[in-house]
């Protein structure tokens, strides 16, 4: 299968990157939630969100585009200018609305201190850049830097809350402290990097031109990229808002040691995205198909090994007390499952530049994550959460299927089957 070998590499070193980067994620969980427990850990996942989902709010999938052009070969440089203006600009409109309105993001994040809130504000637009960056990597083919970069982050985010509970005190101030200056430190490692890619690019666009070819194609990404996070992080605000900060904490356990089996897919849909923007259609068609029912099915079998080891996983890594993590992590699995396959076609129609059709069906999630989430959540807590997602996200991939088979004629329920013989001809392949 034409470009496999080349897919099978950067997805290897994409898993590679973000197995690090989950490695350090789990220890920075464990480390918080046995230094500051569940309330602890519950402030902590609402405190980073908030940057997190600011900065996707306000890059209007500029990052998509950045992939996008600069895989047509657009100057780096020019990209480049782009994220840091935008960037600048951004932030200070987000910190004169926090002045103006101060009371409209208090009732949206709420349990957050008044010096939190005004710390999360002033670092957005780092996280922004930072966003903007990576994708500069991943768009002229720089994946295993792309992919450093974001286990860097972690790594430095990791050492300086460590070294905060360890050294100062175990206190939710000082995690707040490293969180906004692991970010800056991460801005800088990763504008040092970009220095020598600067030459990248052999067409030449005016800025301002190239700036409105990107928003027009972001703009048609948006409102996917939009949807996704807030399929995959509304139920946490939501739960924040109806319970208690301590609840939050079980459920990020939860949704943690679900998103690993998330790692799979997402490293197969990075690489995947700029493949199928250079690639012909009928090739990555046939290649996306592969991959997507591939998907599938080691899903499914990481799905029922993460619930055999569940239970013993929770109480090893994070202790008794978030043992009550265990059953809404099971009701999410079979979501993360249909998950998964989006994102795998998410990636393929934005690369054949149809980012829309990946916003129909997140938008569609959405609306189911919101309906469930108000009616199981307030009665059934971090259980109500699971069961909601897992529905949303079980709908939002049987949609991408039924879509990627409208638009590719490819029969709807192939892409439930085993991609066996594809396997033994790629084996085969080989052999010979």
């Amino acid at each position: 299968m034409k470009g496999l070998k080349n897919f099978a590499k950067s997805t290897f070193w994409t898993l590679f990157y973000q197995s690090l980067s989950l490695f350090l994620n789990f220890l920075l969980n464990i480390v918080i939630a046995r230094t500051l427990g569940p309330s602890g850990r519950g402030l902590y996942a609402v405190y980073i969100l908030t940057p997190s989902l600011l900065s996707m709010l306000l890059s209007l999938s500029l990052d998509e585009s950045h992939v996008y052009f600069l895989s047509k070969g657009h100057s780096t440089g020019n990209v480049f200018s782009i994220s840091l203006v935008y960037s600048l600009v951004s932030g200070a409109f987000l910190f004169l609305s926090f002045y103006i309105s101060p009371k409209i993001y208090f009732s949206i994040f709420k349990n957050l201190p008044q010096n939190a809130m005004l710390y999360a504000i002033l670092i957005t637009p780092f996280f922004l850049l930072f966003r903007y960056l990576r994708s500069i990597f991943l768009g002229t083919g720089h994946i295993k830097t792309y992919n450093f970069l974001d286990s860097m982050r972690i790594g430095i985010l990791f050492v300086f809350i460590s070294l905060g509970v360890l050294l100062i005190k175990p206190d939710i101030g000082i995690i707040q402290h490293a969180v906004n200056y692991h970010i800056l430190l991460a801005v800088i490692i990763a504008c040092i990097l970009l220095i020598p890619d600067f030459k990248y690019g052999h067409v030449k666009t005016h800025l301002f031109s190239l700036f409105k070819n990107e928003l027009k194609y972001g703009l048609k990404a948006y409102p996917g990229i939009t949807m996704s996070f807030f399929n995959r992080r509304l139920d946490v605000f939501i739960l924040n808002y109806f319970r208690t900060p301590g609840e939050v904490g079980i459920y990020s356990v939860s949704t943690a040691l679900a998103e690993l089996l998330w790692k799979l897919p997402n490293s197969m849909a990075i690489p995947l995205f700029p493949k199928v923007a250079k690639d012909d259609k009928k090739s990555s068609t046939e290649f996306t198909r592969f991959i997507a029912r591939l998907t599938l099915f080691v899903l499914i079998f990481l799905g029922i090994f993460m619930v055999l080891i569940g239970r013993p996983l929770i109480i090893i890594l994070f202790g008794h007390k978030f043992l009550a993590s265990f059953v809404p992590l099971v009701y999410l699995l079979p979501g993360i499952v249909f998950l998964g396959v989006g994102r795998v076609l998410s990636a393929y129609f934005h690369g054949i530049n149809k980012p829309e059709y990946g916003s129909f069906f997140t938008i569609i999630s959405v609306i189911f994550t919101i309906v469930f989430d108000l009616v199981l959540i307030p009665s059934h807590g971090a259980e109500g959460a699971a069961i909601a997602s897992s529905i949303a996200y079980t709908i939002s991939g049987i949609l991408a299927i039924f879509l990627f088979s409208k638009e590719t004629g490819t029969n709807f329920f192939v892409m439930f089957a085993p991609p066996v013989k594809v396997m033994f001809k790629i084996i085969n392949k080989g052999k010979g």
